[in-house]
């Protein structure tokens, strides 16, 4: 089974990265929910931002070299301990923020549109109980992908009772 989700993540993510492409955006998923992690956190560590997006340390320093490259992000030293730095962002996302959600959306909904309504809820609960089973805080902005309208609906429901 693990090896079923790796093939779908790894689907997903390079579907997301072609979308993005078509429209002049050179950004992968992974790099996608740095960016938006840091929007609401500047200053974390590396170590910090690992936890917080799920990816190891030396993969996410190596992803942070590349928005580096691209003018995303800066690494700042920390001013009371020299070994650490801490990230920001260069610049806003803002730009990319519709596109890039709405590109997540269409791919995500694409793979489940032919699924029951009721199967596509039941997957999303069990996509949130390992989210949270695997010690990761409540979802992160950038995973708030949509099942069209149902999600929104199921989001409502559960703010609400």
């Amino acid at each position: 089974m693990l090896g079923l989700i790796t093939d779908i993540q790894n689907g997903l993510s390079k579907r997301f990265r072609d979308r993005a492409n078509q429209i002049g955006i050179t950004l992968s998923r992974p790099q996608w929910g740095v960016l938006t992690t840091l929007t609401g956190r500047p200053g974390l560590t590396q170590t910090e931002l690992a936890d917080l997006v799920g990816i190891g340390r030396a993969p996410l320093g190596k992803l942070i070299d590349k928005l580096e490259a691209q003018n995303w992000v800066e690494r700042r030293p920390d001013p009371e301990d020299r070994r650490v730095n801490r990230l920001y962002l260069v610049r806003s996302t803002s730009s990319i923020d519709e596109p890039t959600q709405s590109i997540s959306n269409q791919v995500v909904n694409e793979l489940l549109e032919d699924l029951p309504e009721s199967d596509q809820l039941a997957f999303r609960r069990a996509l949130e109980h390992m989210h949270r089973k695997l010690g990761f805080s409540p979802t992160p902005a950038y995973m708030n992908y949509s099942y069209s309208e149902l999600a929104n609906l199921d989001v409502a429901k559960s703010e609400h009772g």
